[in-house]
C-alpha cells in the first residue's frame, strides 16, 4: 500500500468516526421536540411536569401544581403550613391559616358562618341536603344514576315532580 493510499484511508477513517460521533450527538440532542427535556429517556415539559418541576426529578408535593417550572398551589388557594388550602371554603383556615371555624359553623365565602336550614356540612362543605344528588337527605346518602334529589327523596326523573311519592327522606 502507497503512503498516500495510507493518508487516504486515514482521512476516510477519522472523517466516518466523526460523521458518527456528530450524528449521534446530533440524534441525542435533538430527539426532544422545543421546549421538552430529556428525563430518564423521556421528553418532559420541566414547566408544567408534577415528576420533573423545573428540574429532571423535582416533585411537586401533592396537592401542588407545576406552573412556569415552579411547585405552586393552584388559583384560588394559599400554602397554609405547607399544605395548598382554599380558604374561601375550608374551615381550619377560614378566610386565613390558621383561623377555624366555631363548632357547628361553615366556612362560606372565606367567612365562618352559621348554616341555613336547609344547608349541612359534608365532609366540611355546605350542601342543601334537600336537593344535593351526592347528600340526598343526608350526608353520604348518593341517588341512583337514573334518579335525582327532591325533598330530600331520592325519586326517578320522570317522577321528579310527583310530590305524592310515599318515600321517607334518603330511601329509594
Amino acid at each position: 500500500m502507497k503512503k498516500e493510499d495510507s493518508y487516504v484511508l486515514l482521512m476516510f477513517a477519522i472523517f466516518y468516526f466523526g460523521l458518527i460521533v456528530g450524528l449521534t450527538l446530533a440524534v441525542s440532542n435533538s430527539a426532544c421536540p422545543v421546549g421538552t427535556t430529556m428525563c430518564n429517556g423521556i421528553c418532559k415539559d420541566l414547566q408544567v411536569d408534577l415528576l420533573n418541576c423545573g428540574t429532571c426529578g423535582n416533585e411537586c408535593p401533592l396537592g401542588k401544581a407545576c406552573i412556569n417550572g415552579i411547585c405552586t398551589c393552584l388559583e384560588g388557594q394559599i400554602l397554609c403550613n405547607d399544605t395548598c388550602k382554599d380558604t374561601s371554603i375550608d374551615s381550619r383556615d377560614c378566610g386565613s391559616c390558621g383561623n377555624v371555624c366555631p363548632s357547628g359553623q361553615m366556612c362560606l365565602d372565606g367567612a365562618c358562618s352559621i348554616p341555613t336550614s336547609q344547608e349541612t356540612l359534608c365532609n366540611g362543605l355546605p350542601v342543601d341536603t334537600t336537593i344535593d344528588e351526592f347528600n340526598c337527605g343526608k350526608c353520604g346518602n348518593i341517588c341512583p344514576y337514573v334518579m335525582i334529589c327532591v325533598d330530600s327523596r331520592c325519586v326517578y326523573i320522570e317522577d321528579a315532580y310527583d310530590r305524592s311519592l310515599s318515600m321517607s327522606p334518603g330511601q329509594y
